[in-house]
């Protein structure tokens, strides 16, 4: 599947826009878990600096820290992040 306009980088979401990851692993302490194909919503955006709260409850636990979201605030592994706009 090629890249479109429903597509784009995760530091271009907007607040409140529903997104689902293509193909992304996150780094939570020390490991990484495989959110792709797992869907969220932007709750916080500044400059290069994203938090989504994750549907469902997948990693419920491994993120009970952080309130069952992901933080991307600026770190360069995540700079070619691309999600799926599913609605806004």
């Amino acid at each position: 599947m090629g890249a479109n306009e429903m597509n784009k980088n995760i530091y271009d979401t907007k607040v409140g826009e529903r997104i689902k990851f293509i193909k992304h692993k996150h780094w939570i302490i020390n490991e990484y878990i495989d959110c792709s194909g797992l869907t969220g919503k932007a709750i916080e955006v500044a400059p290069r600096h994203i938090i989504v709260d994750l549907d469902g409850d997948k990693f419920k636990k491994i993120l009970a820290d952080w309130d069952h979201c992901l933080v991307f605030a600026g770190e360069d592994k995540y700079k070619n992040v691309i999600v799926e706009i599913i609605d806004g």
